[in-house]
């Protein structure tokens, strides 16, 4: 998008030559940042449900011991013809439906706890997929910056009419030329007479 040298111009170690266009780049950027966002987000949802079907879980088993008891007392009752079949009926199906829901809620848990590797309680940032959408972020930042490009040594800037604003670039593509100064090298082949 823009030179920011003359042919021959002597520039320092860091010193701009050039920058591309970075919209893409930021985009990417913003892009990365929503997504680590996100599944920050998710990760904190999901030990929010992790901590919440622990107290479903404990409540269900508080619920199963209690309707244990009541299908006892029923099963005792109606054993000696005191109480109707249709209230020990009802009891064997209250202590039936708070086993299954006990299964299921112990099924979610362990889902929930291999969604977070086994550590529901640890920080956010240290889950996998938190450092893989963070390592996503950095290598978007990382080439945001590198659409400044500057001089890796000191030297004279050469090749500088080759490039022009607008012009496409591939990866990898060399564009300006810098000749060191800092180590000046004749290299001469003369005749052994001369």
């Amino acid at each position: 998008s823009k030179i920011e040298v003359k042919e021959n111009q002597p520039v320092a170690v860091g010193d701009v030559l050039f920058r591309l266009d970075d919209k893409p780049f930021r985009l990417a950027l913003a892009r990365a940042d929503a997504q680590l966002g996100s599944t920050r987000n998710d990760l904190l949802a999901s030990q929010a449900n992790y901590r919440d079907i622990q107290a479903q879980i404990t409540q269900a088993q508080n619920d199963i011991d209690y309707y244990t008891v009541a299908f006892k007392r029923q099963q005792q009752l109606a054993t000696n013809n005191f109480t109707p079949q249709a209230s020990f009926d009802s009891a064997r199906r209250d202590l039936q439906v708070a086993q299954q829901k006990l299964a299921s809620l112990k099924q979610q848990s362990a889902g929930l706890e291999a969604t977070l590797n086994g550590a529901p309680a640890a920080d956010v940032e240290t889950y996998p997929r938190y450092r893989e959408m963070l390592a996503a972020r950095d290598e978007a930042a990382r080439q945001l910056d590198h659409t400044t490009v500057r001089a890796p040594i000191a030297g004279v800037a050469t090749k500088v009419p080759s490039l022009r604003p607008g012009q496409y670039l591939a990866a990898s593509t060399a564009s300006i030329a810098i000749v060191a100064t800092d180590h000046v090298w004749v290299q001469a082949q003369p005749k052994e007479t001369e």
